[in-house]
């Protein structure tokens, strides 16, 4: 008899992480958006981090394949209550006394968490 992993059911597709792109409009609001490649298209996470949690958002869309209709289609989104106190007021810290992690850094990792959820859903 074998063991099955936990959660080895709900493993996405590979996806590859290859562009990523971010913004600074001002102190208080970043953005960061990543692609990645999975077997379906190309999957993009975007996070809208504003000072204010209810003008934050993230999203994971799904770039359609037919090029007479190229669009992206939402898959899942993540509701800012979930993560932006998580995240600090400022996209890049460069100043290493205040002891906390760069805003765009944890958005990184929450992008790939996305992704691996988005990809579970396109999987299933």
């Amino acid at each position: 008899m074998s063991a099955t992993p936990p959660n080895q059911a709900e493993q996405p597709a590979e996806i590859t992480h290859y562009l990523e792109t971010t913004d600074h409009p001002d102190r208080c609001r970043y953005t960061l958006t990543r692609f990645y490649r999975h077997s379906e298209g190309t999957i993009r996470v975007r996070f809208h981090r504003a000072h204010d949690r209810n003008e934050s958002q993230a999203a994971a869309d799904l770039l359609t394949t037919r090029p007479a209709a190229r669009a992206w289609l939402p898959i899942i989104d993540n509701p800012a209550s979930n993560w932006h106190a998580k995240t600090f007021a400022w996209g890049i810290t460069t100043n290493p006394s205040l002891k906390v992690a760069d805003g765009l850094g944890v958005l990184r990792r929450l992008a790939d968490e996305l992704a691996a959820d988005a990809a579970l859903i396109l999987d299933a």
